[in-house]
């Protein structure tokens, strides 16, 4: 396997992939930051880089597979082709990098994420809008804490959900520009940054959350990759709305990523 890609920013491609049903390429590319980034996918086995056309080629292609950082251990063995998880980019990246996501995973029903455990064990800068809507923001943060990963807010102190609003809760501190370069990485952990959705553009529909838990119960029990099955109910339910907010999320954390690499000197 490829042990890293050299570039300072990494987008993961999981959510262009599977996650946006009733967005068309058009309207992504329009939005997307005329910046160079990479997106990292796999190709039969391969992991190649490419620029946003090449993943749109791809969109919603069944034969194509959510990969997480376990299946990326075992590619070796395979030709799956598939779009990558922020787990996958994490143990992809480099130390110091930049990983960048929408919502990331967590912990439900006593399962951990492969967010969660690849974050604990790699020295990156991970930036994400905060955990889904389905995931137990506490148990997660709590998770995060107990593995010594600092989790600061952009110019936020409390974590307020993903596109839901949410119980509030304390983070570790905030981060700025103007102290971006004092944050320190404790014993080769990584730190998370939530950029937080405005209020004002979450969804208020606390029984579509509700909906969307089950969907998700449900999918699990059958053996299903939830995550597309959630993203397509909120999708219809809210006609695009959940989809555009994740589209703008992953954007406006593509940029403040560029903003770090700026400031950083990468």
């Amino acid at each position: 396997m490829k042990q890293g890609i050299k570039n300072p920013v990494l987008v993961e491609t999981a959510l262009l992939g599977r996650g946006l049903p009733s967005l068309d390429n058009n309207l992504i590319n329009y939005l997307w930051p005329q910046a160079e980034i990479s997106l990292p996918y796999v190709s039969e086995g391969i992991i190649k880089q490419g620029a946003l056309g090449e993943v749109l080629k791809a969109r919603h292609r069944q034969d194509w597979k959510r990969i997480d950082a376990l299946t990326l251990q075992n590619l070796s063995q395979s030709e799956v082709s598939g779009y990558l998880t922020a787990s996958a980019l994490i143990k992809l990246a480099l130390p110091f990098n930049i990983v960048v996501t929408a919502g990331m995973g967590g912990i439900t029903g006593g399962r951990i994420s492969k967010d969660l455990v690849t974050i604990a064990a790699k020295p990156v800068w991970f930036i994400s809008s905060g955990f889904k809507d389905v995931i137990d923001a506490k148990a997660s943060l709590e998770y995060l804490k107990s593995h010594g990963v600092k989790v600061l807010g952009w110019k936020n102190p409390i974590y307020n959900g993903f596109i839901f609003a949410n119980q509030g809760y304390s983070l570790d501190g905030v981060i700025e520009e103007n102290n971006l370069k004092y944050i320190d990485f404790d014993n080769d952990k990584g730190v998370v940054i939530f950029n937080p959705v405005p209020a004002n553009l979450k969804l208020p529909n606390t029984r579509l959350l509700e909906l969307a838990t089950e969907q998700m119960n449900i999918a699990r029990e059958n053996g299903e990759d939830f995550h597309p099955v959630v993203n397509k109910l909120l999708d219809q339910d809210t006609k695009g709305q959940s989809s555009l907010i994740q589209l703008l999320a992953l954007i406006s954390n593509i940029n403040l990523a560029l903003r770090f690499n700026a400031v950083l000197g990468g």
